[in-house]
């Protein structure tokens, strides 16, 4: 018997500074993924809020405006229909915690129930040689603190985890995820080309291969379209655990519900043609320890 459970990447276009307005689109593709029979969605990186780190430092008193603590009242209305229709949620956003700051992402399993949240534990400071172009996420934002955490959903008995964006470029949580037995990885995004055409063509290649050397499902929901002078390359897609092959892929701009069904028996089926856990050479990693300067117990 088959696990099926059909999951979705909730692409968004670009966000205005009415988050109102956000949110009610964000219900928009919960109702049409309730006529697709969507189990679950997840919407790209800091879904809530418009991209406000481009700038070197917003002054102190007003880029709390941008942070959340989840839920609330903004997020009410959507967090009530998925449960309506018992779909679950993950939703990435900018999240405060006292005098902390992080790039997070909150579960809501099928019955409305939070499972818990991921805080983005790479965070990058990228700027590029478009003049005005950058990401200065560094100055906004603490390292997460809560690891890699596994979350259960009611269909399928689904295992899933998260990574967010800059996440991708680090292969060791996704393997972390995969040996603590992950099945799906969603992976929010807020990948924009910052004039640079050559990054155009690299959407994607990262979630493929941490699909492909994990043997595992990946979703990759994205910002698309023009907001604020960023270009967003959008093209939210779903990634098989077999081969690491695009299941599916949306359009470049506007918002869109890119969804598939997938088996997770799938993925017992591809590993034991190709048990790499059974190859690991773990007595050997010791030596990327050392050049860390890390101890290592093994």
């Amino acid at each position: 018997m088959s696990r099926e459970i059909t999951v979705a990447a909730g692409q968004l276009g670009p966000n205005s500074e009415k988050r109102e307005e956000t949110i009610e689109r964000m219900i928009a593709l919960v109702e049409e993924a309730k006529n697709k029979g969507v189990n679950v969605i997840c919407y790209p990186e800091a879904s809530i809020s418009t991209f406000f780190f481009t700038k070197e430092l917003i002054p102190e008193g007003q880029r709390e405006q941008f942070f959340d603590q989840l839920p609330n009242d903004l997020t009410k209305p959507l967090f009530e229909k998925a449960k309506e229709y018992g779909i679950a949620l993950i939703v990435p956003y900018a999240e405060q915690d006292g005098n902390y700051f992080y790039n997070s992402a909150i579960v809501v399993n099928e019955d409305g129930v939070i499972l818990g949240k991921y805080r983005k534990n790479h965070i990058p400071l990228t700027i590029f040689s478009t003049p005005g172009k950058a990401s200065y996420e560094k100055l906004y934002y603490t390292p997460g603190n809560l690891g890699y955490p596994i979350f259960n959903l009611k269909t399928a008995n689904a295992k899933i985890g998260v990574q967010i964006c800059y996440d991708r470029r680090f292969p060791e949580g996704y393997r972390i995820l995969a040996l603590k037995g992950g099945e799906i990885i969603f992976n929010p995004t807020n990948f924009a080309t910052y004039g640079e055409r050559e990054r155009t063509g690299t959407w994607g290649r990262c979630l493929q291969s941490r699909a492909l050397e994990n043997m595992l499902f990946v979703v990759g929901p994205n910002k698309s379209g023009k907001e604020k002078g960023r270009i967003n390359v959008g093209r939210s897609m779903i990634i098989s655990a077999v081969g690491g092959e695009i299941i599916v892929q949306g359009k470049n701009e506007g918002d869109e519900l890119v969804y598939s069904t997938i088996d997770l028996d799938k993925i017992n089926e591809v590993r034991s043609k190709l048990p790499l856990t059974r190859d690991m050479r773990t007595d050997l990693y010791k030596e990327l320890f050392n050049l860390y300067g890390l101890s290592y117990n093994c």
